[in-house]
């Protein structure tokens, strides 16, 4: 038998390294190894190709294994705080696979409301206590109507950290078949998605304060439970320095912690091991958001104890009109040629949408930008499929001038833009 040549050793090489390398990282699209232009029903993709590429990703990839997630609702750019039957339905399928490897850290929530469940410790589950920083979504759109369910479906992750979408991960297959049962979830009508309750996505409101408080018991006795052994768990409340309306949740979280049968609540803080008060930290004055803060201290209230903490965000008002909303031309700077423009809808206390436009006015460039406020600054991110560039933009909002001022860069080639939107109406 003929021995293979120095060529053929080469090649064979060569294709090895280029498997090799197709395997690293996060760094290249998903998307279903068949035909595109093939419709598969949502099952089979689901359990012959989403489940295998999902699990190899959290397991592998250096910048999402080992980080904590939740599984939510996309709408293009921005995470929905609401969820049809559809999509929950594949949420449930995935979380019921991703339960079979340890080392992938899915969040779990519990699915009884919390204010109508007795807890007994042994049936504490704390996996709903656990902070998160990434959320990975599911996006599914209807394709142009016919008798036959057709659909668009993208799975994403989000870093919460970086307020953007994960470059290089999108599990994504253009012709999706659904049966009518499936059409039908799809149509439901959406309803709130606990999973992002307590969340700046989903924040507690004025008529939630029983549902916040148990929610943060419930993460406070998961905290204590975790460290059972080390620390004695006698536990004085001090809400002297509340005022209302958080005077309240304080006075209701005593109570759900009883429930939660985890920690012992004295009335003499002399006989306490430790203190819990409350930080309140404003996020967005306009919006009235709040992060509600649960600390520990021990009996001098002068030295915190790490780890036993937990927080929720709060919003104290209803949405309050802001100048973001609207139609805004785009300009580059310093030359104020008009590049496009942009209109801009409120989704979620301080989460806005914005579509992009040609300078036509016509042509839809991007749609379903998440734009996100604070104060006076404004930031939003977003990956563009055609030049697979990441774009993220930080801005200043000048309410005097009706402008804001973007400074906008793109990576992996890396490019810094300035831009003016003038507002319109």
């Amino acid at each position: 038998m003929n021995k293979p040549s120095i060529y053929t050793k080469q090649l064979i090489i060569l294709l090895a390294l280029l498997c090799l390398i197709g395997q690293m990282g996060c760094s290249r699209n998903m998307t279903y190894p068949n035909n595109p232009s093939e419709a598969v029903p949502l099952d089979t993709w689901l359990n012959s190709y989403v489940f295998v590429k999902m699990v190899d990703k959290l397991k592998n990839c250096s910048f999402m294994k080992k980080r904590a997630f939740i599984i939510g609702k996309a709408n293009g750019e921005s995470v929905q705080d609401s969820i049809d039957d559809l999509t929950c339905a594949i949420r449930n399928n995935l979380i019921s696979h991703l339960l079979n490897y340890p080392e992938i850290n899915v969040i779990l929530k519990h699915p009884v409301h919390k204010i109508r469940r007795p807890y007994a410790i042994e049936e504490l589950t704390c996996d709903s206590g656990k902070d998160y920083d990434m959320i990975i979504t599911i996006d599914i759109k209807e394709n142009a109507r016919n008798q036959v369910h057709y659909v668009r479906a993208d799975i994403r992750a989000i870093d919460i950290s970086e307020g953007a979408f994960i470059r290089g991960f999108s599990i994504y297959h253009p012709k999706i078949l659904l049966n009518d049962f499936q059409y039908k979830q799809m149509n439901s009508k959406p309803m709130p998605d606990e999973y992002l309750r307590g969340s700046q996505y989903l924040p507690f409101n004025n008529s939630q304060h029983h549902e916040m408080a148990a929610f943060l018991a419930h993460n406070m006795s998961c905290v204590f439970k975790k460290k059972e052994g080390t620390f004695q768990k006698k536990v004085f409340i001090d809400n002297s320095k509340i005022k209302a309306p958080f005077k309240n949740i304080f006075n209701m979280l005593e109570k759900q912690l009883v429930l939660c049968n985890e920690i012992q609540l004295v009335r003499n803080s002399q006989k306490a091991d430790y203190h819990f008060a409350a930080d309140i930290v404003e996020v967005d004055k306009n919006d009235a958001l709040f992060q509600f803060w649960i600390i520990t201290t021990d009996q001098s209230k002068e030295l915190f104890i790490p780890g036993l903490v937990s927080k929720a965000y709060f919003s104290n008002s209803l949405h309050k009109k802001r100048l973001i909303s609207g139609k805004w031309k785009v300009n580059s700077l310093p030359d104020k040629e008009c590049v496009g423009f942009m209109h801009i809808r409120h989704h979620q206390l301080n989460c806005f949408q914005g579509d992009f436009f040609a300078p036509d006015k016509k042509t839809l460039l991007k749609k379903g930008i998440f734009i996100y406020t604070n104060n006076h600054r404004v930031h939003w991110a977003f990956y563009d499929r055609i030049s697979r560039q990441t774009f993220k933009a930080k801005g200043v909002i000048d309410e005097k001038e009706k402008k804001i001022f973007f400074n906008l860069k793109s990576f992996p080639v890396y490019r810094q833009i300035f831009q003016e939107f003038v507002y319109i109406n």
